[in-house]
């Protein structure tokens, strides 16, 4: 499955997963396993990878309960700042490691 479709798959069972499922009444954990079992379920058959489904399951329970797109700089350990003026203005500072030796 190439990546263009695996973003489609995300995108359409994530609008499906909002508009059909009580999000309110659902924890983290719960929200996520229903996500699982959707996907699962909706990719059965289908010719794609499990890292694949775990990018869609990842996508669709980040833009639902995380923060969309920033939660991968988030996680990544080097990146020491995000600052978000807007949609179109986000800043991110890197910690680059310090360079062995004197300079």
């Amino acid at each position: 499955m190439k990546d263009e479709v695996v973003l489609i798959y995300a995108e359409n069972l994530k609008k499906i997963i909002i508009d059909e499922l009580p999000l309110s009444k659902f924890n983290d954990d719960e929200l996520k396993s229903e996500i699982e079992r959707i996907v699962s379920e909706t990719l059965k058959g289908k010719n794609a990878t499990t890292k694949q489904k775990a990018t869609i399951i990842k996508s669709i329970f980040s833009s639902i309960r995380g923060f969309g797109l920033l939660d991968s700089f988030l996680e990544d350990e080097e990146i020491t700042e995000i600052m978000v003026n807007g949609p179109d203005n986000i800043f991110i500072v890197v910690d680059l490691p310090s360079p062995v030796g004197p300079i």
